[in-house]
């Protein structure tokens, strides 16, 4: 079946079939927030359109960059092309504190002219793809051998 659009109903199936783990926030608005963990990455995802029959998402996640978040994104951007990486600042409320430099990165999955389910998940298993490589990208490998091949 082809989907021109897209309801939050069919966005929870989809999740629980992949078994990913998220939480709905409708946050005093119709148009939800849906926050998600993939793989022990975190992202959200926001039904865009009007709701609610949505013609599009987004997808997102925030990393914490090691390096030069700016040269990061660039490069980042030049070596995959299945999502956009951006540099934000969150501003400290308290003036001991500094200002804080993340970056974000985004996929738009647009339903127009119609796609079917089965796109829909294959862009979820890809979207799973970019948050571990954008996590080794921007912070390096995580993972218990590195630790050992420290020593």
């Amino acid at each position: 079946m082809i989907m021109n659009y897209i309801t939050v109903d069919e966005i929870s199936d989809i999740l629980d079939e992949l078994e990913v783990e998220y939480e709905i926030d409708f946050d005093g608005t119709e148009d939800p927030i849906i926050t998600c963990v993939m793989s022990d990455e975190p992202f959200n995802l926001a039904p865009l359109g009007q709701g609610p029959f949505y013609d599009s998402f987004l997808l997102r996640t925030v990393i914490m960059p090691d390096l030069d978040p700016g040269e990061m994104c660039n490069q980042f951007n030049r070596t995959y092309h299945y999502a956009c990486a951006f540099t934000s600042t969150i501003h400290s409320e308290s003036t001991d504190q500094e200002d804080e430099t993340i970056v974000a990165i985004e996929q738009a999955v647009m339903l127009y002219g119609g796609v079917t389910r089965d796109h829909i998940i294959l862009t979820f298993h890809l979207w799973e793809a970019v948050l571990l490589q954008a996590t080794n990208f921007f912070n390096g490998p995580i993972n218990g051998r590195d630790e050992l091949d420290k020593d």
